[in-house]
């Protein structure tokens, strides 16, 4: 029945070399790759057998052609070393992830794991582990619960806790992924703030995008209603930001997800505003009808009073066919930004700038605005920061502002960062080398004639 099952024909295949049965075992090998040629547990078996014959020369270069098979993806050797361990064959799979060559979390949490069921220490194996970055690790699989478990009561409180509160989050246990941050958050400050904004952010982004939407609907005469496909998470398209609901249609524990956030425009009854223009300077004089939309159960009567308050206005647009990110993440706090008033995330005077393209870093840097990448790259990505470099200061900035100032959003922001330039506060605290930097910019020689 199972006759064709990888897994089965793989644990077949170490049977047999484990039994000394050598030429089936090659053999079964050859019909195992025949049916898959990326079958990565026959082909180290190939290694193991070639060891067990005293031929090294031939197993390093069985190594190398896996290696190959392999594309050095940290994933591939992860899967085929889970494959062992579902076998009890821990040795082998501490093996397949030794010829890994990355800097990975997982990598060295995973290799303490089947170190420890070998009977070895697994001590410097997990302080490994806690010193790699955390950058793109995102473990999701029921096996990585287990390691990174046992790495949590070994004693590791910097990142594991971290990484396995994310993977209880996303299997909705809330509460026990809030303890394990917190045992996290107070030896490793800097990882929960960061990807927490990150959500908030895009979700923001998000709650402002169903308010032009809806709005947009809400001022068209004659509309019969509306109606939302959803409000979860949705990774489908190329924005994929975050939902105001989980999957139990419940709320999430932002304020950009609360109710009374999306009753305040998706209501029975509401005041609308028809401007000739979205940005106006201090020298105009802002005119403009007001209606009011009304799909409640009765009409209204006697005079209407709107009051005019706040920054918050908004406007239409439509974004060129061009990839779309998940949003910006503002540092607001930045001196920069004391003239040029802004939020934490994407908003309607960031749109002439938030079209505009933003840099992929060789590294993850502290920037001013942070453009976040889809969920399926989180690539390092920026539109303006700042650092040291070669003895100098940089202020790097990819918006391309001064092909910009036929809007006043852009005039105001190139007005704030000239301003910034020309101050005391211009001091990066960030340090980069003159390689990261050619990484970023590409140059030409010429020779001269």
């Amino acid at each position: 029945k199972n006759a064709h099952n990888i897994k089965a024909r793989g644990l077949k295949a170490y049977l047999l070399r484990r039994m000394g049965k050598t030429q089936l075992c090659l053999a079964w090998i050859k019909e195992n790759q025949a049916l898959d040629p990326f079958d990565f547990v026959s082909s180290n078996e190939q290694i193991q057998l070639a060891e067990m014959e005293g031929d090294h020369k031939r197993a390093k270069a069985l190594g190398e052609r896996l290696n190959q098979s392999m594309r050095g993806f940290r994933e591939h050797y992860l899967m085929t070393a889970r494959d062992y361990a579902e076998m009890g064959a821990f040795r082998e799979a501490e093996e397949v992830l030794n010829r890994c060559g990355e800097e990975y979390p997982m990598l060295y949490y995973y290799r303490a794991w089947y170190t420890e069921k070998c009977g070895g220490d697994a001590d410097e194996l997990l302080r490994k582990a806690e010193a790699c970055s955390p950058d793109y690790c995102f473990p999701n699989k029921l096996e990585d619960l287990v390691v990174l478990e046992r790495a949590v009561e070994k004693g590791c409180c910097r990142k594991a806790p971290y990484y396995l509160g994310n993977l209880y989050y996303d299997k909705l246990q809330w509460e026990k992924a809030q303890r394990l941050w917190e045992i996290s958050a107070s030896e490793e400050p800097e990882l929960l703030p960061v990807w927490g904004r990150y959500v908030e952010a895009t979700g923001e982004l998000s709650r402002i995008g169903y308010r032009e939407e809806v709005e947009s609907v809400l001022r068209t005469g004659q509309m019969s209603g509306i109606s939302l496909l959803g409000l979860q998470d949705f990774p489908g398209q190329g924005t994929a930001l975050v939902g105001m609901l989980n999957s139990h249609l419940e709320a999430k524990p932002f304020p950009f997800a609360g109710p009374e956030a999306f009753r305040s425009f998706f209501a029975d009854r509401l005041p609308l505003v028809l401007l000739e223009k979205y940005t106006y300077e201090n020298t105009e004089t802002l005119t403009a009808p007001v209606r009011i939309a009304n799909y409640g159960k009765s009409g209204l009567r006697g005079d209407v009073c709107c009051e005019l308050s706040g920054k918050d206005f908004r406007r239409q647009i439509i974004l060129p066919d061009v990839y779309c990110p998940q949003g910006e993440l503002i540092d607001d706090s930045h001196p920069l930004f004391r003239n040029f008033p802004t939020e934490f995330h994407t908003n309607w005077q960031w749109w002439p700038m938030a079209v505009q393209r933003a840099v992929i870093l060789p590294e993850a840097v502290s920037a001013i605005i942070t453009e976040m990448d889809s969920y399926a790259w989180l690539r390092p990505m920026a539109q303006l920061f700042e650092f040291r470099c070669g003895g100098g200061t940089v202020l790097f900035s990819s918006m391309g502002l001064q092909d910009l100032q036929q809007y006043p959003e852009a005039r105001a922001l190139l007005a704030a960062i000239y301003s910034y330039l020309d101050s005391d506060s211009f001091r990066p605290e960030q340090e980069l080398s003159m390689e990261a930097l050619e990484k970023m910019i590409r140059t030409e020689k010429y020779e001269k004639r």
